[in-house]
């Protein structure tokens, strides 16, 4: 924040506030450091994943059986898929909210899905990754 106020015109009083993913980042990280935000706003933060995206991983199951399951071929294929439907949305986005929530360096891709998507099966060690931990 000092770098901000000191680069920035600022009205001095410190906040953050965003929407979706950034929305429930700005909950924690107000509720983290109460000594340097003075304010929040979480416009539909989506911190309930359990409602809002767990029941996307059947239809990414599905839409995946035309890449053979493959991740990487998905990934690879991405600017040739056409058409862009709600079947490459549905992958694109669970695919986009595992690298954001559960990277890993060690894994083929960078990053682990918190279910297996041959199966469905939640991997509730990666699955946690995506719940954040507010305090």
């Amino acid at each position: 924040m000092p770098f901000i106020d000191a680069t920035f015109r600022t009205n001095g009083l410190p906040g953050v506030h965003r929407r979706s993913s950034g929305g429930i980042g700005s909950f924690w990280l107000a509720a983290r450091h109460p000594d340097v935000f003075q304010a929040f706003a979480d416009h539909s933060g989506d911190g309930a994943f359990e409602y809002c995206y767990l029941c996307d991983v059947p239809a990414f199951v599905q839409a995946m059986e035309k890449y053979d399951y493959d991740i990487g071929e998905f990934i690879r294929r991405i600017p040739e898929i056409q058409p862009k439907d709600d079947a490459f949305n549905e992958v694109l986005n669970l695919v986009a909210m595992s690298a954001c929530y559960s990277p890993n360096p060690d894994a083929p891709l960078g990053f682990e899905l918190p279910f297996d998507p041959y199966t469905g099966e939640l991997r509730p060690e990666v699955w946690e990754k995506f719940r954040p931990s507010i305090l």
